[in-house]
């Protein structure tokens, strides 16, 4: 079973696992053979803030194609403290941020995993688990 990372992500997690390049109509991340099931979205810290506050519409665009899926998440590339913390090229107060996140995530149903570093590790144990639980599609 081989990971497959969108080809818009341009510095993709390091895997174990195989990997194979393909665009995801939803994620950035998903399973050979699933990418119409499920899927991860990944957001470092300056695309979170660049999401939850200018890029906005395009941030509830992605979290209602994820929504679409059985099983979708946002993997954050930070822990809750640095999200709280704010970002030096953002006006967005970190506090304002995070009710934001909470606020879009829960309109949609989605989870978020706060990975700091060990975001490829998060993601690949999502879709790991998830593949239990989703039944193959049809080709």
């Amino acid at each position: 079973m081989a990971i497959v990372v969108d080809t818009r992500e341009q510095t993709p997690y390091e895997f174990s696992l195989k990997t194979v390049r393909s665009a995801l109509k939803a994620g950035d991340y998903s399973l050979e053979g699933y990418e119409a099931v499920m899927a991860v979205e990944r957001k470092g810290l300056a695309d979170l803030f660049s999401c939850l506050g200018g890029a906005k519409k395009r941030f509830k665009q992605q979290l209602a194609r994820l929504a679409r899926l059985r099983k979708s998440a946002l993997v954050v590339d930070a822990e809750v403290r640095e999200v709280l913390a704010g970002y030096q090229y953002s006006q967005l107060p970190g506090e304002e941020a995070l009710a934001r996140l909470i606020s879009y995530t829960s309109e949609w149903g989605i989870p978020v995993y706060f990975a700091g570093r060990r975001g490829a590790v998060v993601t690949a144990m999502l879709l790991r688990e998830w593949q239990k639980y989703v039944l193959k599609p049809r080709k």
